[in-house]
């Protein structure tokens, strides 16, 4: 990984750690700059905003989701089949993702509200 990508990778690990322990309204940008072992200045490098920060946390906690749903609403299985897998793909990616767990649960409005367009929908996948 570039060091640029690893440095936000680091910041947005900890932003979701944060926020998942003590809540959005909580956490601030310096707390966040400290669990993630930088300056204030290089965080605000790479985010210029607590909400531009917290939109990444979701992307990233809704990115392996959105792959899993997109190989599923792609194959030929019928509609009874995929809808088994959307389910379970759910329910194993809150399961093992405790930042995509605490992020819907903090911040589910707002995710309804930031998903890219090409997001499969759960009837779309079907």
């Amino acid at each position: 990984m570039q060091p640029a990508m690893a440095r936000r990778a680091q910041i947005i690990q900890a932003a979701a750690h944060l926020f998942a322990e003590g809540g959005f309204g909580e956490t601030n940008l310096r707390q966040i700059a400290a669990r993630a072992g930088m300056a204030m200045g290089t965080l605000h490098y790479y985010f210029p905003s607590k909400e531009v920060l917290v939109e990444s946390v979701i992307n990233k906690a809704l990115h392996s989701l959105g792959v899993r749903l997109r190989k599923i609403s792609g194959s030929a299985a019928s509609t009874r089949s995929r809808l088994r897998k959307v389910v379970a793909a759910v329910y194993e990616s809150f399961d093992t993702d405790w930042d995509l767990y605490s992020a819907v649960l903090l911040h589910g409005e707002q995710i309804r509200l930031s998903q890219p367009t090409d997001f499969p929908s759960m009837t779309s996948a079907l």
